[in-house]
């Protein structure tokens, strides 16, 4: 019996060389993936940059203003920083002269004045679709600007929420636009 068994163990395998093993792994390959997610994020950044800019629909150039609105530019206001108080300097004109704000209101005013030289300007409406956009900022200081010309200026402060220009000036608020029309 042993003999017989020892005979039914025997078979043809052999071992021609052992297995060594390898010292990284065979899936998933770092470097592959990092350059794969490099592209794909890249492409996906750049994809996203193009379509956030054609669905951007704000004006912000004179070209956009004059095709799009179909409107002659006549100037550009800077941005006013605000002072240390925190309030915006509504008299930049007038305490900065010689300031890019101050000239840039100036070629707006010129502008203005030879937009139409046979039909003189005689009103001027400053208007904006939010609060807090520099309404009265602007208006101030072309009042100023137009006044600093020679010419004869009224301002009338229609912002019936709320009036500031009594306190650039120093003024008294007790009868407003509102009195004068009832």
């Amino acid at each position: 019996d042993t003999g017989v068994t020892s005979m039914l163990q025997a078979s043809n395998v052999r071992i021609l060389d052992r297995a060594r093993p390898s010292g990284r792994p065979v899936r998933p390959s770092a470097t592959k993936n990092l350059a794969l997610a490099a592209v794909l994020g890249l492409l996906a950044g750049v994809a996203i940059a193009f379509s956030l800019e054609y669905l951007d629909t704000s004006i912000t150039t004179q070209e956009q203003v004059e095709v799009r609105i179909g409107l002659t530019f006549l100037g550009i206001v800077p941005r006013i920083e605000k002072g240390e108080d925190g309030a915006a300097p509504d008299l930049v004109v007038h305490s900065q002269p010689m300031s890019a704000v101050a000239e840039c209101l100036r070629a707006l005013r010129t502008n203005l004045l030879f937009m139409s030289p046979d039909k003189p300007l005689r009103t001027i409406l400053v208007t904006s679709s939010g609060p807090q956009e520099g309404k009265t900022t602007t208006a101030t200081s072309l009042a100023i600007t137009m006044a600093g010309n020679g010419s004869r200026v009224l301002l009338v402060d229609a912002d019936m929420r709320r009036p500031r220009i009594h306190r650039i000036f120093g003024g008294p608020n007790a009868k407003g636009l509102s009195s004068l029309i009832l």
